[in-house]
């Protein structure tokens, strides 16, 4: 068995390939996010019912042979890469032992059991990554945690589990995606800290994996696959992680407004980011939290609304009785630089 870090280039030279946006052969149809303009609750909404619209529901027994396609390893045919440790092995399905389905998100934490036949969240090719039986076993119903982690997977303390730096944010991805699409059918949810009855997490690390382990092509073209029809004609579902396509969007979703430095503690440095880059576009992790594209007003109100906030996010809070004196030091520095900007 050999490890392997993806490269997609010889592979996108002979494959075909559904509409997608010009230049991008693992990018979503034109048009596809249109609906998605809001922010939190009403961007998760927005979410969940494009990637529900044209869904097909594949069945668990499905991923037996549909991993070949959406897991294939693109330096050696006839074989995938496995989840965790992405090691290649024999892509041939065997009845599970050299490799098996491992549900993200576990059976143990959510309504249900998988059978071949069943369907939804157990059955969805998103939600799930072929594993070697061992790590499979290891992993077992362990949430996630500890977002300084690097290095390899396995077990780690308190009970959690760590999926090692090429899959960290692969992981937190196909989390969010359960979340969005299924949370509120399977009275499933992502938390902060020790999980409870069907919850997974830690929330906190989820979303710094996702910064720090964007998607790469691995991820991109799995994404793609398993939506596409031309490349995948047996057992594609016409749906798409939206984390993956957009990955912006979970910070809009699961983040609080304010918080620049994903810490879940908005302070200073959360400020800093906003009037460092005043007037510039901007993403989230530079301030930009109502999606306008730039750092203005929306964004110094986002802090300051949310001053001194520890809790989980859920795009709320009151403006401080008093502004605290940093931030008042902060704000005169950006009147004054402007003023020196106006008199050039």
């Amino acid at each position: 068995m050999t490890r392997r870090r993806c490269g997609w280039l010889a592979l996108a030279t002979v494959t075909t390939f559904s509409p997608t946006a010009v230049g991008d052969p693992w990018g979503p149809p034109t048009g596809y996010y249109d609906a998605a303009v809001g922010t939190g609750a009403a961007l998760e909404a927005q979410l969940a019912a494009i990637m529900a619209a044209d869904q097909i529901q594949r069945a668990y027994g499905d991923f037996r042979q549909s991993a070949a396609i959406t897991d294939a390893d693109p330096d050696t045919p006839g074989h995938l890469l496995t989840v965790y440790d992405r090691t290649s092995v024999p892509a041939a399905w065997d009845a599970g032992r050299t490799w098996n389905r491992e549900h993200v998100w576990p059976q143990s934490l959510q309504p249900g059991s998988a059978s071949n036949s069943t369907r939804g969240h157990l059955g969805d090719p998103h939600a799930l990554r072929p594993a070697v039986p061992g790590i499979n076993a290891s992993r077992s119903n362990k949430p996630f945690a500890f977002a300084d982690t690097v290095g390899g997977f396995g077990p780690v303390a308190d009970g959690f589990y760590f999926p090692g730096d090429a899959d960290k944010g692969d992981i937190a991805r196909q989390l969010f995606y359960s979340d969005t699409l299924y949370g509120t059918a399977l009275g499933i949810g992502l938390s902060t800290g020790d999980p409870g009855e069907n919850q997974m997490g830690d929330l906190r690390a989820l979303l710094a994996w996702h910064r720090d382990d964007p998607p790469d092509d691995f991820e991109r073209r799995r994404n793609h696959t398993i939506y596409s029809p031309a490349d995948n004609p047996d057992y594609h579902t016409l749906n798409r992680n939206a984390y993956i396509d957009h990955p912006e969007f979970a910070y809009h979703v699961f983040a609080r407004a304010g918080d620049a430095t994903l810490d879940f503690a908005i302070d200073q440095t959360d400020l800093d980011a906003v009037l460092s880059g005043w007037g510039a576009p901007g993403g989230w992790t530079d301030g930009d939290f109502n999606r306008t594209g730039g750092l203005e007003q929306g964004d110094l109100d986002a802090v300051l609304q949310n001053w001194g906030n520890t809790s989980a996010p859920d795009f709320t809070g009151t403006l401080p009785a008093a502004v605290p004196e940093p931030v008042t030091a902060a704000l005169l520095g950006l009147a004054a630089s402007a003023r020196r900007r106006r008199r050039r």
